[in-house]
């Protein structure tokens, strides 16, 4: 199994509880940073590559004296003091600096992939939702007119929660909220149907009536966190020389929901 990775910490501060193998550990890891710090360097570096062995070698020693029986907190003063009189010619400084930067690079990268692997859960978590539901419906869903409604599945990032909605008034499992209100009132009608009906839509109410704290403006729902995925019910017959039978199949968000999904910082599964 993969070790945590375990970025810079400053010098040691050895108490009664300290104990000398965590002091070790330290020494350990210094050690081995500044090693490959040097191993890395060339003669256009800022500071000398024999500079940086000459600490890493220094370190090497203490972290010997240390598996040697001398106590901690000598083995750590000592390293101060030699810091303190400039034995290292500037390579401690470097290499902190030098390691500080290591670490926002690597702590950025595992913060962007477990964000990357949250959404993707996410994702799947919608699916499955709206997937789910249309079970239930098996035989499909037709509005009035005869036309498919949508089913669709919301997840948050980083939660286990999930809603679910289907379009069309009559089918929402709650009334109206302030924030969805205020959030269509930027939108325009950009396809047959009202833009309350969507499936989305209802899914959102039943995130936004469930909330807790209640969320009381668009402002306070969070960008990035919210994943819909859609299915649609497709009456099947014959289309483009081909004929299918009646079925659910993923559907992106429609030109109505596109303009206030957009607006929140919402994600399509």
């Amino acid at each position: 199994m993969a070790q945590p990775y375990r970025p810079f910490t400053p010098i040691p501060t050895v108490t009664p509880t300290t104990t000398t193998q965590e002091v070790t550990d330290w020494f350990y890891l210094r050690r081995a940073q500044v090693e490959a710090l040097a191993r890395s360097m060339t003669i256009k570096s800022d500071i000398s590559p024999d500079v940086m062995e000459f600490l890493g070698r220094k370190l090497r020693t203490m972290e010997g004296r240390l598996t040697g029986g001398i106590p901690p907190a000598t083995v750590v003063n000592d390293l101060q003091a030699w810091l303190g009189e400039g034995g290292d010619h500037g390579a401690w400084d470097f290499y902190v600096a030098a390691q500080t930067k290591q670490d926002q690079a690597e702590l950025a990268r595992q913060a962007e992939a477990a964000r990357s692997l949250a959404v993707d859960q996410a994702r799947n978590r919608a699916s499955a939702a709206a997937i789910a539901l249309t079970k239930t419906y098996g035989s499909g869903l037709l509005s009035d007119r005869g036309t498919g409604r949508v089913i669709a599945g919301l997840a948050v990032v980083n939660t286990p929660a999930t809603f679910t909605g289907i379009s069309g008034v009559d089918k929402h499992t709650h009334p109206s909220h302030p924030v969805i209100d205020e959030l269509l009132k930027g939108t325009h009608k950009a396809e047959e149907w009202p833009q309350a009906s969507c499936a989305e839509v209802d899914a959102l109410k039943s995130y936004l009536h469930a909330a807790a704290p209640p969320i009381t403006s668009i402002a306070q729902i969070p960008r990035g966190a919210l994943v819909f995925h859609a299915q649609v019910w497709n009456i099947g017959g014959p289309r483009g020389g081909k004929s299918s039978t009646p079925h659910w199949q993923a559907r992106g968000a429609c030109a109505n929901c596109s303009q206030w999904v957009e607006k929140i910082g919402a994600l399509l599964a």
